[in-house]
């Protein structure tokens, strides 16, 4: 949230970030429970909390700020496949 916000609007701005990670995170799960084939390389054993998505989606952006123009969740997919590639 940008810094001039009311501490209501940030709270419930970092509790929206949040959900939508979960969200996203818990997709991409589902996605490989129902596409077996799909290359998708999520630790299986230990997954992917939503700080470590946070995390993976902020350092995308700050890597790549044009990003930050595009689709969120665009943003997001890609910020969380490029911090775990498939080896």
């Amino acid at each position: 949230p940008a810094s001039g916000m009311a501490q209501t609007a940030k709270a419930a701005a970092d509790q929206l970030c949040t959900s939508y990670l979960r969200g996203m995170t818990e997709g991409f799960y589902v996605m490989g429970l129902l596409s077996p084939g799909a290359r998708l390389c999520l630790p299986k054993t230990d997954p992917i909390t939503i700080a470590d998505a946070r995390r993976e989606f902020l350092d995308y952006l700050v890597e790549n700020p044009d990003a930050a123009d595009h689709a969120a969740g665009l943003a997001v997919i890609i910020g969380i496949l490029k911090a775990h590639p498939c080896d």
